[in-house]
């Protein structure tokens, strides 16, 4: 087929920079594919998806926040209710969430996310001001855990603390992270500030350990570019899956379309991208792959066309 029928590369690169344009965060319309994906999934990575989440908190931050003697007790309830009704919580990240060239280590190790406790907007953004306390919080898919706060200090960003929360009072949500039973410490032994430095170096330490059992980090961990591990995979089976469409569409594409009942001569393949990657047939209109699926093999294709 032609490559103005196939050029799923180009399609998806052009769809990344439309919705992170909707999004709100610019990425370059310069680079090729891969650097493209990986700018957007890198700042994706980064925000927490905008959805109603169980909200939960460590005991002694609940008992602060409502009896009031929290100095910031009305800035966490409203963060709390936000998170709650699944509201947007990334104005009170950092701004620099949204640029591709920032990694916030303590996503990509443990999952953890800072907000900054403000009502104050700032001028030059839709982010709140920074301010010297932060609240520290575990995001999944479901739940939101507020673990507690602390200030802006050296070393806050890799204290163990935040894990050894999960582990003590939310164990059920760290379960799956624990190393195997014959793993029982880990070397060298560091503190906060020293884990900190490593990350900001470039490195992962890849296991955590919290009053003797090891964890494998809920990040993931990363790369020595300091790009999220999870982002480089998600970027290599994206592309991976990319590849393999194209190569069946060349190979295939005249069944394919037989199949599909699409008029070979108006048939047009693109990438789309709203809640997840799709392969469409954007002459005809028609949905015929998500991620990460693929066509029959050429031979079974065939024998589907005879049927049809």
């Amino acid at each position: 087929m032609s490559d103005n029928m196939i050029n799923l590369r180009e399609s998806l690169r052009l769809e990344l920079i439309r919705v992170s344009n909707v999004m709100g965060f610019k990425i370059s319309t310069k680079n090729d594919l891969d650097k493209t994906l990986l700018d957007y999934l890198t700042v994706r990575f980064k925000l927490i998806e905008i959805k109603p989440r169980i909200v939960k908190f460590q005991k002694d931050l609940f008992a602060d926040v409502f009896t009031g003697k929290h100095i910031k007790s009305d800035e966490i309830k409203r963060i709390a209710n936000i998170a709650r009704v699944g509201n947007n919580l990334n104005h009170f990240q950092s701004k620099k969430i949204l640029q591709a060239n920032f990694h916030d280590h303590l996503i990509n190790e443990w999952k953890v996310h800072h907000l900054h406790l403000s009502f104050k907007e700032d001028k030059k953004s839709s982010f709140v001001k920074q301010g010297n306390t932060i609240l520290f919080v575990y995001v999944n898919d479901t739940e939101i855990i507020f673990l507690g706060t602390d200030k802006h200090r050296e070393g806050v960003f890799g204290d163990e603390k935040w894990l050894k929360i999960l582990h003590n009072e939310f164990p059920e949500v760290i379960e799956k992270y624990k190393a195997n039973s014959d793993i029982i410490s880990i070397y060298p032994k560091v503190n906060a500030k020293e884990r900190q430095d490593i990350w900001n170096k470039g490195f992962s330490m890849g296991m955590t350990q919290i009053d003797g059992t090891v964890y494998h980090g809920p990040g993931l961990g990363r790369m020595t570019s300091g790009h999220s591990l999870q982002v480089s995979m998600t970027r290599n089976d994206i592309l991976r899956w990319i590849f393999e469409l194209e190569k069946q569409l060349n190979e295939s594409g005249e069944v394919i379309c037989k199949v599909c009942k699409i008029p070979i001569e108006s048939a047009r393949f693109e990438i789309k991208f709203d809640d997840t990657l799709k392969l469409v047939e954007t002459t005809n209109n028609l949905l015929l792959l998500e991620f990460n699926k693929q066509f029959l093999p050429h031979e079974e294709l065939i024998a589907s066309s005879d049927t049809s």
